[in-house]
C-alpha cells in the first residue's frame, strides 16, 4: 500500500560542498597508506578525515569496538616536513598525534585512543569515509514519489543514524513551510530501517511504534518536536 500523505523532503547529495556528513567504514585488509588512499578514493570519498574527538569515536564504533591500528587520512607531502594535511585536502586543525615532530615518517594510523606516525610503506587496515550534503526540497510528494525523485537524480532520501547527522537534519528543515519533512525512514519486514542505496538498509535505533498501522509506515522529521 502506498503512503498517501504528502510532504516536503530531504535528500542527500554525494560529494557536495556545504554542511557535510561523514560516515566511516573500517576496512580490515592490510594495505600501504598509498594503496589504502587509492581504495578509499575509488569506493568511498577518501581515507577518513577526523575533525573532533566525537568523530574519532565514530572510528571506534565502525570497528565494533575491537582494538585496531588503522590508516587514516593525515600525511606530509614529500619535500615539506612541516605541514600535515588530510588526504582529501582539508586543513589539518584537529589532531590526536602523539609524535607529530617525528620527521622520519609521513603517514598516520589511528588506534582506539590516539594517532601515531608510521612509514607509509607499512601495511595496516584502514578507515574510509563517505561524505555527503543534506538539502531540503520544497516539493510536496508522497514518500514513494520523493524516493523516486531523489534516486532518479542519483541521490537518496536523507538518513540520520547518529546525533551529529540528526543535528544537520534539524538545521536543514528549518526553512520548511510544513511541520513534517520526509526522510529515508521506512517500516519493512517488521522493523524500521533507514533506506539507503549506498549502504543497504541501516536499522533504526530510536523509539517508534513496533508495528505501525497502514499507511503510517514512512518516517518524517517533525521540526516542531525534533
Amino acid at each position: 500500500m502506498k503512503m498517501t500523505l504528502t510532504g516536503l523532503f530531504l535528500f542527500v547529495l554525494g560529494l557536495n560542498i556545504g554542511e557535510t556528513v561523514r560516515i566511516h567504514f573500517y576496512v580490515p585488509t592490510p594495505l600501504t597508506w598509498t594503496q589504502a588512499s587509492s581504495y578509499c578514493s575509488q569506493y568511498y570519498t577518501s581515507l577518513s578525515t577526523i575533525t573532533s574527538e566525537e568523530e574519532h569515536q565514530k572510528l571506534v564504533a565502525a570497528t565494533g569496538g575491537i582494538s585496531f591500528q588503522a590508516w587514516i587520512g593525515p600525511f606530509r607531502p614529500v619535500g615539506n616536513q612541516n605541514i600535515w594535511t588530510w588526504s582529501n585536502g582539508q586543513f589539518f586543525y584537529f589532531s590526536k598525534l602523539q609524535d607529530p615532530e617525528n620527521k622520519d615518517v609521513n603517514c598516520v594510523y589511528a588506534t582506539n585512543q590516539n594517532w601515531y606516525t608510521n612509514s607509509c610503506k607499512n601495511q595496516h587496515p584502514f578507515f574510509c569515509h563517505y561524505e555527503y550534503d543534506v538539502q531540503l526540497v520544497m516539493l510536496n510528494m508522497t514518500w514513494e514519489g520523493a524516493l523516486i525523485y531523489c534516486r532518479d537524480g542519483l541521490m537518496d532520501l536523507a538518513s540520520a543514524t547518529n546525533k551529529y547527522e540528526l543535528e544537520i537534519l534539524q538545521n536543514r528543515t528549518k526553512p520548511s513551510m510544513t511541520d513534517g519533512v520526509w526522510t529515508g525512514l521506512r517500516f519493512l519486514a517488521g522493523k524500521w530501517h533507514w533506506m539507503s542505496k549506498s549502504f543497504n538498509h541501516i536499522p533504526y535505533q530510536g523509539s517508534l511504534p513496533s508495528c505501525p498501522e497502514e499507511p503510517y509506515r514512512c518516517g518524517a522529521h517533525n521540526k516542531r518536536t525534533e
